[in-house]
């Protein structure tokens, strides 16, 4: 049985391999993907998270970013 990791790697790996999207739009799709791991991590640190789905592993998003020689960016959010 997939684990939802399993496709969070396997949604990565599609980015990287993509012949029809240009490096730019990689990084970004790959910095939306950071963003919304921080997003599920908050959610989850206040007791908030969904289905049991952890979302998209933040450490192999930074390192496919840096694949591609981009850093994440920056912003993330908060915890109120």
């Amino acid at each position: 049985m997939k684990q939802p990791t399993d496709d969070h790697e396997a949604a990565i790996d599609a980015i990287l391999r993509s012949r029809s999207s240009t490096r730019d739009e990689k990084i970004a799709e790959l910095r939306r993907l950071a963003y919304d791991a921080r997003e599920t991590a908050v959610a989850a640190e206040e007791g908030m998270s969904g289905a049991g789905d952890d979302g998209p592993d933040l450490a192999a998003i930074q390192a496919a970013l840096r694949r591609l020689g981009a850093t994440d960016d920056p912003t993330h959010p908060a915890k109120h």
